[in-house]
């Protein structure tokens, strides 16, 4: 039987090679101090990579995250490696972004890891979890509710990020550290099972050990399968994605009218939404708005998701800003809400361009400052070309804009009147006439 340490540094070797993860790469190791980040960097200085230790800390256990720290900083210095360390006011951060202590350490963590990797000219990110680790993750994901890339575990590789120990199990990791008598610190949280991920370990896992002695083994070979079965519906969704999705800056939109039969009903449209940041959690009541009237919509996060006529349209959520913006007759550019341009000119009786991204007005028609403000329930104004007024829901509806183009248009306003439904029509009483001394000219 092969020792435990020559397992490890071959598994190591060969996930390297397999990922073509070339013999001269920089490869930033983020060490804990604990069992697994120390295993990790031992076995790639056993098979000879050039490594640099990144150490957090995240302040939440007192001395014991010291220790820790110092620890890792003498095993860094004893190997004569680069050693960067980094201290978090982890309370601070998860109390002020309303975010859970795991979740803002997690968030901290890899916004410094990505700022080590440029500044130190790293290739690649490495990460000490297992195959273990992996069977966790499964499950953590199958109770909150997951698609099937969720029950696939955790990715061996993704971009600069690589995980070596990937298909190494935590008895051969323990195995190793005993027969080489290899040093690390124990964390004690990892005892707590107030957290989901330690009580699956502590106490789930060992039922179905109950069940199944070889339980691990065989999630193992289901998380393999469950792979291979999600690359094929990733091949149907990158096909969907030329058919049905139009994208621009601002959103997504999936056509339902050009659908593959079938799609709902067998996961496709579930995986489409899943590459535009749907959360599973969200996926079917986002599926349900595809029996709904249109109009409806869901909030998922940070995005929404919309029932438009023949489609399902994804936007980022907006966050607030003033309400109204001034424009006074000097102002000559915009920057917010959005950009626009203005310009005085005499009335030479210019071409004007049909484009609905141009408005030109009367200018001594106008009372500055003009407001530029979003559309607000029961505005109406006299649209060009016509003789009465139009509420601005109607003259929606007309020019069929959905719920998300409605929420998000801006108007522009002289005194109490509407001059102007911005990328639409102006109103028919600022229009330039044969008696229009200045033109007041906006772009979009």
């Amino acid at each position: 039987m092969k020792e435990a340490k020559n397992i490890i540094a071959t598994r190591v070797r060969d996930f390297m090679q397999q990922h073509q993860i070339a013999d001269n790469a920089r490869i930033l190791c983020a060490v804990s101090g604990g069992i697994d980040s120390t295993v990790m960097l031992h076995a790639l200085l056993h098979e000879g990579w050039h490594c640099g230790v990144a150490h957090c800390n995240f302040g939440l256990r007192g001395a014991e995250s010291d220790a820790e720290q110092q620890f890792v900083a003498e095993m860094a210095a004893a190997a004569g490696l680069e050693f960067h360390l980094q201290h978090f006011d982890t309370q601070n951060t998860a109390e002020s972004e309303g975010i859970s202590i795991q979740m803002a350490a997690r968030k901290l963590r890899y916004e410094w890891f990505a700022t080590l990797m440029q500044s130190g000219n790293y290739d690649y990110l490495a990460l000490a979890h297992h195959a273990d680790d992996s069977i966790e993750t499964m499950l953590i994901n199958l109770a909150r509710g997951t698609g099937i890339a969720g029950i696939t575990g955790i990715s061996p590789v993704s971009g600069y990020i690589i995980r070596p120990l990937s298909s190494v199990r935590r008895s051969e990791i323990t195995a190793y550290t005993k027969r080489y008598r290899i040093k690390y610190r124990n964390d004690s949280s990892n005892n707590e099972v107030k957290y989901h991920r330690n009580l699956i370990r502590h106490r789930i896992i060992p039922l179905f050990e109950q069940i199944n002695p070889a339980f691990g083994d065989c999630m193992l070979e289901n998380m393999q399968r469950f792979a291979q079965a999600e690359r094929l519906m990733k091949t149907s969704t990158e096909k969907m994605l030329l058919d049905c999705v139009e994208k621009d800056s601002n959103q997504v939109l999936i056509r339902l009218d050009k659908l593959p039969e079938g799609a709902i009903e067998n996961g496709s449209l579930f995986s489409l939404l899943r590459n535009f940041d749907v959360q599973a959690s969200y996926a079917e009541e986002v599926i349900k708005l595809t029996q709904s009237q249109p109009g409806k919509y869901v909030n998922c996060g940070k995005i929404q998701v919309l029932r438009d006529r023949d489609s399902l349209i994804i936007k980022a959520k907006k966050s607030e800003v003033a309400s109204e913006y001034f424009v006074s007759n000097d102002t000559r550019l915009l920057t917010e809400p959005l950009v626009l341009h203005f310009e005085i000119s005499r009335n030479r009786n210019p071409e004007f361009s049909s484009d609905s991204s141009i408005a030109y007005l009367d200018y001594d028609c106008l009372q500055f400052p003009l407001v530029v403000r979003r559309w607000r329930k029961g505005d109406r104004f006299m649209p060009l070309g016509m003789n009465g007024f139009k509420k601005l829901s109607d003259f929606f509806t007309d020019n069929k804009l959905s719920r998300f183009d409605k929420e998000n248009q801006y108007l522009i306003c002289s005194g109490e009147d509407i001059v102007w439904v911005i990328g639409y029509r102006i109103d028919e009483r600022y229009k330039v006439k044969k008696t229009t001394k200045q033109i007041f000219t906006i772009q979009l």
